[in-house]
């Protein structure tokens, strides 16, 4: 039977050796299908994103093979909406880690203020994201989905997506693909004066990181829980930046602790001696 042209590229692309080995094709076959079935992803961008100021990620230098590459997946928290891109959450992890001695390439951001996981996962197959090596991905994703009111169940399709996609990204290796959990945004200023009560907000974005935390652990991937804590902290003035709804530089600052230590742990695990911080 002759082979349909995306299952071809998907072959080509399993076959591909990297410094961690072989990409698994399963993973392959299921990020092309669910993509190709979201087609132009119309449904998913009929609906307006939450109210934030348009904001592009910076240009990521190309790192030398010889240091460690690190790809953030996400939305507006991700690029850091209204503060520095110095003072975004990968930004510190990655000064975290180079601080302890860790060899690392200016971290690449692919975010921007509003996607869903559909926008995501529109940007990633423009990009042909799937031709490229990291060697940790870390994906926040999933505010705008539930600020939108989409149906949970694409939210769930889509984020599968993702991960397929992550992991044919760091070759399998699901030790190196690190979940966050959503912060609930009903406790800051906006939240409280916007368009749903703080009750439903709260409600449903506990389900959607029940989801994310049971799709970790069904899929053995680290997660972070940042939710607890920033409901607690998240709308004090001093961590808000000026739209009263995005975190400033010390939330992250308390995010990149927790993401660099799991990160550590993954990097440990996989990466060649000389990559790693000397340890005499």
């Amino acid at each position: 039977m002759r082979m349909p042209a995306p299952w071809k590229q998907m072959k080509r692309f399993s076959n591909k050796n990297s410094r961690f080995g072989i990409v698994p094709a399963f993973f392959l076959r299921r990020f092309l299908v669910v993509a190709g079935g979201c087609g132009l992803f119309a449904s998913c961008l009929n609906q307006d994103p939450m109210p934030m100021n348009a904001h592009q990620p910076g240009p990521s230098n190309v790192p030398s093979n010889q240091k460690i590459r690190y790809l953030a997946l996400g939305d507006s928290y991700t690029i850091g909406e209204g503060e520095k891109r110095a003072h975004t959450y990968p930004e510190q992890v990655v000064q975290i880690l180079t601080g302890e001695g860790w060899l690392f390439a200016p971290p690449r951001i692919l975010a921007k203020t509003g996607w869903t996981t559909g926008e995501l996962l529109q940007a990633t197959n423009e990009q042909r994201m799937i031709e490229e090596r990291f060697d940790a991905i870390s994906l926040l994703i999933g505010v705008n989905n539930q600020y939108r009111g989409q149906p949970f169940h694409q939210f769930e399709e889509e984020f599968n997506a993702l991960i397929d996609l992550c992991l044919v990204m760091v070759n399998g290796a699901g030790q190196r693909l690190i979940l966050l959990s959503i912060p609930d945004w009903g406790v800051t200023p906006f939240g409280q004066n916007g368009p749903q009560s703080v009750d439903q907000i709260a409600l449903e974005i506990d389900s959607y990181n029940a989801f994310i935390q049971e799709t970790a652990s069904r899929r053995g991937l680290p997660f972070v829980e940042i939710t607890t804590n920033y409901r607690s902290i998240g709308g004090l003035p001093e961590n808000l930046v000026a739209d009263g709804l995005h975190p400033s530089r010390y939330i992250y600052s308390d995010w990149a602790r927790a993401l660099s230590r799991i990160m550590k742990t993954g990097l440990q695990q996989h990466l060649p001696k000389t990559t790693k911080p000397d340890e005499n």
